[in-house]
C-alpha cells in the first residue's frame, strides 16, 4: 500500500495545508484532468472539492498501473494505491469529499480485460462506492476503451460509462451512462482568452441543450484552461470545468461566484 503507516502523519500534514481551499456547498463541478500528474494525486483534487477525478490505467502483468503510456509506468503507481486506498483513508480521517465524487477511469488497454480487473479491485472497496439504495458513494465512470454499450447493464451498480457521441442519443439507454464527453477542438476553436465568437457560442449551447434533454451531465475535454474559460464554460451549460489546475479553479470560483 502506497500510504504506509509511517508516512500517514506527513500526508495528513500536507492535506491540512489544502483544507482552507475546501469549497463546501460549491455548485460548480471541477474535473481534475489527468489527476495522477498533480503534485499530490487525489488529495489535491479532493481538497479543491473536485466532483470528478480522472485517472488513466494500463493493464500490464495482471496489474492496473496509473500511466498514460507503458513507457511511463512506475511499479508503485497502481490504481489501487493511488485512488482506491485514498478513498478508504479519507474515510478513516473523516476527510470530506465531494458528495457526488466520481472517478473517471480512462482505460488505455483492451476493454474487457482491463474492466474485469477494475471491477475485481473495486469489489474490495464497495463500502465506499456508489449504491443506488442510498444514492451515496463514489461512482466509477469508465472512459477510453469500453465494452459495447449493449454490455453496460451487466456491470456492478457503482460502475457507469462515459458516452462519447451525441449522434445516437435517441437510440441508447441512459441507465448506465454517467456522463457524455466530447473533444472541444472538434467543435470550437476558441482559445479561452479572446471573446468567444457568437457562432461558436451558439454551437456549444446547441450541444449542451441536446444532451441535457436526457438529464445526463456533459463535459468537453481539451478545453482552454484559463480564468476566462472557467467562467464561460458553465455559462454555456457545460457541467464540468476540465482543468489541470483544480486548486486554482477552486479559488477562482470561490472568489468570482460571490
Amino acid at each position: 500500500m502506497i500510504f504506509s503507516t509511517h508516512i500517514r502523519p506527513l500526508l495528513w500534514s500536507i492535506i491540512l495545508t489544502f483544507l482552507f481551499l475546501e469549497t463546501k456547498g460549491q455548485e460548480f463541478r471541477i474535473h481534475s484532468h489527468n489527476d495522477y500528474l498533480r503534485h499530490l494525486p487525489f488529495w489535491e483534487a479532493a481538497s479543491a472539492n473536485a466532483m470528478s477525478i480522472e485517472v488513466d490505467v494500463i493493464l500490464l502483468r495482471d496489474t492496473l498501473f496509473v500511466a498514460h503510456e507503458k513507457e511511463s509506468i512506475t511499479s508503485n503507481r497502481t490504481f489501487e494505491n493511488m485512488y482506491l486506498e485514498p478513498l478508504r483513508l479519507s474515510s478513516t480521517m473523516s476527510f470530506s469529499l465531494h458528495p457526488s465524487l466520481q472517478l473517471l477511469v480512462d482505460c488505455k488497454t483492451e476493454a474487457n480485460a482491463t474492466l474485469a480487473l477494475i471491477i475485481k479491485k473495486c469489489e474490495t472497496y464497495k463500502e465506499f462506492l456508489y449504491h443506488p439504495k442510498t444514492g451515496k458513494g463514489v461512482k466509477i465512470i469508465i472512459s477510453g476503451n469500453r465494452p459495447p454499450a449493449s454490455d453496460y447493464n451487466n456491470s456492478p451498480p457503482y460502475l457507469f460509462f462515459d458516452h462519447q457521441s451525441i449522434d445516437d442519443l435517441d437510440k441508447i439507454s441512459f441507465e448506465k451512462i454517467g456522463m457524455i464527453s466530447l473533444p472541444f477542438y472538434k467543435f470550437v476553436r476558441w482559445n479561452g482568452k479572446d471573446t468567444i465568437p457568437t457562432v461558436e457560442k451558439e454551437k456549444v449551447l446547441k450541444i449542451t441543450q441536446s444532451v441535457h434533454k436526457y438529464k445526463v451531465p456533459f463535459r468537453f475535454w481539451a478545453t482552454p484552461d484559463t480564468p476566462e474559460a472557467w467562467k464561460m464554460l458553465p455559462e454555456l451549460g457545460i457541467d464540468f470545468i476540465n482543468t489541470d489546475q483544480p486548486i486554482r479553479v477552486s479559488e477562482y470560483l470561490k472568489t468570482n461566484s460571490k
